[in-house]
Formats: C-alpha cells, sequence, structure tokens
C-alpha cells in the first residue's frame, strides 16, 4: 500500500510539472495565449471572437457573424428553415428572432480578445479601409460628401414641410386701417393712425411652432418701439390673433390660400 502511494505522489508531481505555472509579478501576468484559447476562439469558425456575442441560457460565446448565419441555415433535423438552439451544446432557443431575444453582445471577452491578440482587431478595421487616396482625390470625395449631405438636408425639408414655414410680416397702411391717406414709398405708416412702419426684412422662415406673442416681441425689437407687445396687433385676412396661437395652427384656420402666409401687425 505504501508503495502505491508513493507511486500515486511521483504521478501528481510529474502532472505538476507538466502544467506551466503563469509568471507573476506585482505588475504583469505572463503565460502561454495557447492557454487562453479556449476562451478567445469561436467554435463555429475557430478563430478569435470578431463582435463576440454570448447566448444567455447556456453562456455559450461565438462571432457574431458566425452565430447569426448558423441561426438562419436550414435545420434537416427537424425540417424547420432555421435552427434555434446552441451550436455547443444545443440548448433550445425557442423564439422566432434569437439573435434579437437570447443573444447579447459580450463587451468582457471582445475586450480579452482585443487586448491580447491586437493583430485581429487591426485586421478587422483595416479590411474595411479604402486604399490610400491622393490629396486631391480625398479633396474630391470630401466635396461629394458635403453636396450630398446638403442635398439629403434639403431633400428632408422638402419631403417634410412641418420642419419649417415661410411668412410675410407687413404693416398696416392707412387705407387698409380705414383711413383715404396712402403710406409713402418708403413704407412708413405715421400717416394713418395705429400703423407702424413696414419691416426691412418683412419674409421669415421659423418653426411652425412660433407663437404669435414671438412675432409680436420680434416686431417691437426690429421697429425699435417704445411699446410693449401688448400694445401691438397681429391680424391674417382681418382678425386679431391671440397671444398662443401658433404659425401652424394660425394657417391651418385662418389661411385658405395656398401661397404662403401673410400677417399684419399694427398698433391696438
Amino acid at each position: 500500500e505504501d508503495e502505491d502511494e508513493d507511486e500515486d505522489e511521483d504521478e501528481d508531481e510529474e502532472e505538476e510539472r507538466d502544467i506551466i505555472q503563469p509568471i507573476t509579478d506585482s505588475r504583469e501576468i505572463t503565460f502561454k495565449l495557447a492557454d487562453m484559447n479556449e476562451h478567445l476562439v469561436c467554435k463555429l469558425c475557430n478563430g478569435y471572437f470578431r463582435e463576440a456575442h454570448t447566448i444567455m441560457e447556456c453562456l455559450h460565446t461565438f462571432c457574431k457573424v458566425c452565430l447569426y448565419n448558423y441561426l438562419l441555415t436550414r435545420d434537416d433535423r427537424v425540417g424547420t428553415q432555421r435552427k434555434s438552439d446552441c451550436p455547443t451544446c444545443q440548448i433550445s432557443l425557442i423564439n422566432a428572432e434569437p439573435m434579437k431575444n437570447h443573444v447579447r453582445f459580450d463587451r468582457t471577452k471582445q475586450n480579452l480578445v482585443d487586448l491580447l491578440v491586437p493583430r485581429v482587431k487591426e485586421a478587422s478595421s483595416s479590411s474595411t479601409k479604402r486604399p490610400l487616396e491622393t490629396a486631391e482625390e480625398e479633396e474630391k470625395r470630401i466635396e461629394r460628401s458635403e453636396t450630398a449631405k446638403k442635398h439629403r438636408s434639403h431633400m428632408e425639408r422638402k419631403n417634410n414641410p412641418r420642419l419649417y414655414l415661410t411668412l410675410e410680416l407687413r404693416a398696416i397702411s392707412s387705407t387698409d386701417a380705414g383711413g383715404g391717406a396712402k403710406t409713402d414709398s418708403t413704407g412708413k405708416g405715421a400717416n394713418g393712425a395705429g400703423c407702424l412702419d413696414a419691416l426691412n426684412k418683412p419674409w421669415i422662415r421659423t418653426s411652425p411652432k412660433l407663437t404669435v406673442k414671438h412675432l409680436k416681441k420680434y416686431v417691437v425689437m426690429k421697429l425699435g418701439l417704445a411699446k410693449k407687445i401688448e400694445d401691438v396687433e397681429l391680424t391674417c385676412q382681418g382678425e386679431v390673433l391671440g397671444m398662443d396661437h401658433t404659425l401652424e395652427f394660425i394657417k391651418k384656420t385662418r389661411w385658405h390660400e395656398d401661397s404662403n402666409l401673410v400677417l399684419h401687425y399694427r398698433l391696438r
């Protein structure tokens, strides 16, 4: 019996000698990368993880593309259109969208791969890079990109008119107010009671959510009036507008023409 025990101890010592222990000091740990491959290699492509994704039910990890392609292939075992199990342990993932409901991006394992095998990350990023460009080619590409961006922005505004609204702010002349005199060539309205000067730039392009209160503040500021906004009236089609009316509301309920919205202003 003593001899058997001695033999067992000798075998244990030989096994311990075969296992290379990590070399550690106060700052770093040195080990063989091959010892970590079991935890860093995808079982479907036998390569290091690229966008590591883990199945939550069994915690087995694969490359995102590998797992996605696996789940999209036909399962001849049960005659279904797609496979719905783990490639390693065959645990069932009974769901219409297993990639969405059972699989999550494993940032920890992917960070380990990027840290321990940086060449994999470099190869992944370099495969998506364009060939080297000359300065002239790069300038042309940037110009084309900016032109395309402006065109997309223009089309978005054109296809979605609610993003902005164009209107004209006109001063009510003495004739519009019911008097017989007309404004002079400069657009001044001082010859009629309650009339104000015309704005130098009456056209405004702004948000449809802008209110009458904001427009009154704008008129008072641009004309330099020593008045409160309550002393200014805005009208549409002859109807005085409330403070909280938005341009979108006014255009829908007061303006029945196809042209741009026109509002008039005057003193009370």
